[in-house]
């Protein structure tokens, strides 16, 4: 045909020119290939008449949605199939990088190694290295090759052949073993020295790292890779590329001399790439296949010790999902796998922000309130029981009847703690997506910690000798009859746990910041529960079987002043160590209660850390201060105060 051989003269078709054009070097190689497609496409008597194509595009909302990822502190790492120059390009379309990284040289592109890199030059091969590595190897498998080789020949035999052509077949098996022995180690060199290529420009990117910061103050940094680039960084995840290196004939690919448990070291390629990764804004991930993905999200996990969140909406995102520590799956048009790997469902990107910004924000809030709360209840419970001990020498004897501890934490503690895990919020949602930067405000071990606690604990045992001592003294030390009769342990007890349980839930409250119906029924209704739980086991000897008589005790009790002035008396010194504590945070506060501060007042809010040190010394006059916005003493929150008054006498 006219493509293999011109029908006409006789000679080669145009397969011959064109894979002529396409394999010539030169600087007007491109335009040559160019105009001989352009004449196969004439002479084929082709025109143009349309084209088809599939969309590919970005879901609405994405580009917000990540740039408020961004400022919520938030790394953002893109591991995508497509190739590099498009996921650059669907990065500055989304906001992930700026328009401007590449020409101010910004942004570190770790491309596909070149053709020279993949394979070895006819020089190298002849080097003294290579030709020991070649002869060690071979010589390391010998026995093996030998019998592989002696098994082909009596093969051969058996099958009737002659001894020249058995002994054909054995030297062609030969020379085969030999040759998959020097392309194993080709593959280690060509692997060993795209490890050397790679490093040298790692390193080369790091240099330029602090005179990019210096050029650029405040700009970030972003960085693209290659799938290929990362097997490389993986195969030398914990030694540096001049290693040893060993040719294992399982494997067509050097590995590290291994040492027992694997090291880290600081010197390996993949820590420096993770080095300069960190020192970045933003990560490409291109080509990348779904096991490499979840190796990315491992590595992440093991040095930078965080909680990673996967989210995609493909059968290739599985591996990745799974291995996070939170997936996310996009129920989309590309199947249902991502979905049914993941931990929550969202139908479009762009609801991630309210996922993690508004309900990843006050969960976490809520369930750190929650633990503490419930270790704080407990606590409180079991100290009045041991101090009853030292007063009953020991003896076993109960303190409360059984009812009493059933019932605890199923109808007097339980609801108003339940109903706060699930409707406080300190922060409308609307604020909490319009203002990113708060989420790192309550990240970490800032709500946990030992400290926290600590001073869940001190409160505990603090409450406890308040709501044990007070009721104490002043209805077993101190009788209440005038008659001057013992009032005994029972009732004195059931003081005690009056108290315990009405200072337990009058704790939540001083951390509770939306009080709503709910709320209000609950936590008074917990407190009513009590009293009218003490009146049914004070109608009748039948509750005794619980261990302790209560029959006519609570009548007894709340006829009795003393009783409701021993109540009062001990809720209210109770009261004022929270209140001590909340009149700490009101002089001392952090950024978040600054934020909540400003917000009720109707003052503007920002990120205070953002402001600068210009944008401070820009205030205006002593006059304009006057009229500013104070709230709380800010001293204890370095550059709130500042930042808040340069704001505010702007303003004015």
């Amino acid at each position: 045909s006219w493509w293999f051989r011109d029908e006409k003269t006789g000679q080669g078709g145009w397969k011959d020119k064109w894979e002529a054009a396409y394999t010539a070097k030169g600087p007007t190689a491109k335009e040559d290939l160019e105009k001989i497609e352009t004449a196969i496409e004439k002479d084929a008597e082709m025109d143009l008449i349309g084209a088809t194509a599939i969309e590919d595009k970005l879901q609405d909302g994405v580009p917000e949605a990540i740039k408020s990822l961004l400022e919520a502190s938030i790394k953002i790492w893109v591991l995508t199939g497509d190739n590099v120059a498009t996921a650059i390009n669907i990065g500055i379309s989304c906001n992930l990088l700026e328009a401007d990284m590449t020409r101010d040289g910004r942004l570190f592109v770790f491309d596909d190694f070149d053709k020279k890199v993949k394979d070895l030059e006819p020089r190298e091969m002849k080097n003294p290295e290579f030709v020991e590595a070649v002869d060690a190897e071979v010589k390391k498998l010998n026995s093996s090759i030998e019998t592989v080789v002696s098994r082909t020949e009596q093969k051969a035999l058996a099958e009737g052949k002659t001894s020249q052509e058995a002994n054909a077949a054995a030297k062609a098996k030969r020379k085969f073993l030999i040759d998959d022995c020097t392309n194993r180690v080709k593959r280690s060199f060509i692997t060993q020295k795209k490890g050397r290529v790679l490093q040298s420009k790692l390193r080369a990117a790091m240099d330029q790292v602090p005179h990019l910061k210096a050029k650029f103050p405040g700009q970030p940094l972003g960085l693209a890779l290659h799938g290929n680039v990362w097997k490389v960084l993986q195969h030398y995840q914990s030694t540096a590329v001049e290693g040893p290196l060993v040719v294992s004939p399982k494997s067509p690919r050097a590995s590290p001399v291994e040492t027992g448990k694997e090291q880290e070291d600081e010197h390996s390629l993949q820590y420096l790439f993770y080095t300069l990764a960190r020192e970045c804004k933003s990560v490409l991930g291109c080509r990348l296949e779904p096991k490499e993905k979840a190796e990315i999200v491992k590595m992440m996990q093991r040095r930078e010790k965080v909680t990673t969140l996967a989210i995609g909406d493909g059968n290739n995102d599985t591996v990745m999902i799974k291995t996070a520590e939170i997936g996310v799956g996009i129920r989309g048009v590309e199947g249902t796998s991502a979905v049914s790997a993941s931990d929550y469902v969202i139908s479009q990107f762009r609801f991630l922000t309210r996922l993690i910004l508004v309900h990843g924000r006050l969960n976490n809030r809520r369930i750190c309130q929650l633990v503490y709360y419930i270790f704080y209840k407990t606590s409180i419970a079991v100290w009045s029981v041991l101090f009853f001990g030292f007063y009953s020498a020991f003896s076993g004897q109960f303190p409360y009847l059984d009812w009493m501890y059933q019932l605890h934490n199923i109808a007097f503690t339980a609801m108003p703690i339940i109903i706060f895990a699930i409707f406080d919020r300190d922060i409308e949602p609307p604020a909490l997506e319009s203002n990113p930067y708060i989420y790192v405000w309550s990240r970490g071990p800032i709500l946990y910690g030992f400290h926290k606690l600590l001073e869940w604990a001190i409160f505990a045992f603090l409450h406890a000798v308040i709501c044990f001592f007070i009721p104490w003294y002043s209805f077993e030390v101190t009788s209440p009859e005038s008659s001057g009769q013992s009032f005994g342990f029972q009732s004195t007890m059931l003081v005690v746990y009056c108290c315990v349980v009405v200072v337990t839930n009058q704790k939540l409250a001083f951390y509770a910041a939306h009080w709503n119906w709910a709320w209000h029924l609950f936590f008074w209704g917990s407190i009513a529960i009590l009293f009218i739980a003490i009146l049914v086991f004070s109608t009748s000897t039948l509750f005794a079987i619980g261990g302790i008589d209560y029959y006519y005790v609570g009548f007894r009790l709340f006829s009795m002043a003393r009783f409701w002035m021993t109540l009062i008396l001990t809720c209210g010194l109770a009261c004022m160590l929270d209140y001590s504590r909340a009149v700490w945070v009101h002089f001392y506060p952090d950024r978040t209660r600054v934020f909540i501060e400003a917000m009720h007042l109707g003052k503007p809010v920002f990120d205070p850390d953002a402001v600068t040190v210009e944008d401070l010394k820009s205030a205006k006059s002593a006059d304009a201060r006057h009229n500013r916005y104070m709230g709380s003493n800010f001293s204890f929150t370095p550059n709130v105060r500042d930042a808040y008054s340069k704001k505010n006498s702007i303003n004015a």
